[in-house]
């Protein structure tokens, strides 16, 4: 389903850009995301496996890496716009008898369609209004290790979740012309109002990824038109 959605955008696309003379445009967005991530929050902290359990990592901030290709006329522009979001937590303990680590890692690969509106008159800085409707394919890594010195006996355990989530991402972007580039700053919150709860070899867990959070990025822009 993915796959065809893409295709059907680009398609649409070299059409309008063949017959409207638009602008065809790509853009790399490197930055920084916040997420909610109740649910695997809650599960970390439940985690009581051994005496002294602390939490050294809960699901921060990080780095997010993005693309947006599509076509611009007039105050109009739109296209598709795939991303790469992740975030973690840890609870550990290690002394002489041993060590013991619980790790939940998440990862959520974004595929969206944006439409973008100009606010202001084309010049070397513009405002635009964005707007994405998406789906967040999400992996939810979990492993736990245990090691006892005396015995040099270790145990490991590991699951993988999966899911989908459904997401809407408003946003405002301030964009500044250098020669035939352009640099922009990109603000926005991304939302699901349908989190449903992950899968574990096919069955349905207690818990969802929740994405929920701030979207800012730099993003480096470069135009294409015959």
């Amino acid at each position: 389903m993915k796959s065809k959605i893409i295709m059907l955008f680009v398609v649409i696309g070299i059409f309008v850009s063949q017959s409207a003379k638009a602008q065809f445009f790509v853009e790399y967005n490197l930055g920084y995301g916040t997420f909610n991530m109740a649910d695997l929050k809650s599960l970390l902290s439940k985690d009581n496996t051994v005496d002294g359990l602390k939490t050294t990592n809960n699901f921060p901030g990080y780095f997010t890496h993005g693309i947006h290709a599509g076509f611009m006329k007039g105050h109009s522009s739109f296209g598709i716009n795939l991303g790469y979001q992740n975030t973690g937590g840890q609870r550990a303990v290690e002394d002489y008898s041993g060590e013991y680590k619980y790790q939940i890692r998440a990862k959520g690969y974004k595929t969206a369609l944006f439409y973008r509106y100009r606010l202001t008159k084309a010049d070397k800085l513009s405002l635009f209004a964005e707007m994405a409707p998406g789906a967040i394919f999400n992996n939810v890594n979990m492993k736990s290790s245990l090691y006892l010195t005396a015995s040099e006996q270790s145990k490991k355990d590991e699951a993988n979740l999966k899911g989908i989530n459904l997401f809407v991402e408003p946003a405002l972007v301030a964009r500044y012309q250098i020669n035939k580039m352009y640099l922009q700053l990109h603000a926005g919150y991304q939302w699901s109002p349908i989190k449903p709860k992950l899968n574990y070899n096919g069955n349905k867990t207690t818990v969802n990824a929740d994405w929920d959070g701030l979207r800012i990025s730099l993003d480096f822009v470069v135009t294409l038109q015959k």
